[in-house]
């Protein structure tokens, strides 16, 4: 259970890193909007960081933080959690030059490695998944979250697991999903424009929730339990430098 709780996080930071991949940003229209969560600043770049909590023993517990840059055709995404008591941290660079490719850096061994995502949508075990995996969508209405207007929708998933299998992994499990999505935070255009530019890797459910903007809070239940909470805490407008969406000199590729 608590995997397909990680891989919704991992999800989050993977899709945001395509999304500089698209086009580059439109700055006019974040200029333009006044939430009571952004710091304004001179930049016109984007910054968002979400806290994440995962159910342990003794209940949610902090677990980390996913960092996200946004700048005109190029994002960066940075993991640091903590789970099980081991750390996990990733970096992850995407650019509009090649919309293709996503670079993973190796803080620690100074390396980089190269994701191809041109045949995600066409792979076999994706495919064998998505055969697995029900989904279905409910609206349920509108709600203030962190001063934002949000629209609340909620995903239940059913992963039918093939009888071969049910013995070795369990049976069928359900999942609920809560988003409160806004489209009122800078950066949302970038993320709009992918939708509408990669329809092979945002389809079905995934296009169906991210259709009412960027998520400010997730909250993951099983069995009726909480067992994730991914929730915006802050949104901020400052200048990055170019070097934060490049590969540092002294790395090599792994």
């Amino acid at each position: 259970m608590m995997k397909k709780n990680f891989i919704a996080a991992l999800a989050l930071l993977s899709l945001f890193s395509s999304a500089g991949c698209s086009n580059s940003s439109n700055k006019e229209g974040a200029e333009g909007q006044e939430t009571s969560s952004v710091e304004r600043s001179s930049g016109e770049d984007v910054i968002l960081v979400y806290q994440i909590e995962y159910k342990g023993e003794e209940g949610l517990k902090p677990a980390g933080s996913i960092k996200l840059y946004f700048s005109d055709g190029a994002v960066r995404s940075e993991m640091d959690m903590q789970k099980h008591g081991q750390s996990m941290k990733m970096t992850m660079l995407g650019n509009a030059d090649n919309p293709n490719e996503t670079l993973i850096l190796n803080k620690e061994k100074k390396t980089y490695s190269k994701m191809d995502l041109s045949g995600i949508a066409d792979n076999e075990t994706v495919k064998k998944m998505q055969e697995m995996q029900k989904d279905s969508l409910v609206v349920v209405g509108e709600e203030q979250i962190n001063g934002y207007a949000c629209t609340q929708v909620n995903m239940v998933t059913t992963v039918e697991i093939p009888s071969a299998l049910a013995g070795i992994i369990g049976g069928d499990d359900k999942t609920i999903t809560q988003y409160w999505m806004t489209k009122d935070i800078p950066g949302y255009e970038n993320y709009q424009r992918l939708l509408e530019s990669r329809p092979e890797l945002f389809s079905g459910s995934a296009a169906d929730i991210y259709q009412y903007g960027i998520p400010v809070k997730q909250v993951t239940l099983e069995s009726g339990e909480i067992n994730m909470i991914m929730e915006l805490k802050s949104v901020e407008q400052q200048d990055i430098p170019d070097s934060k969406f490049e590969i540092p000199d002294d790395y090599k590729e792994a």
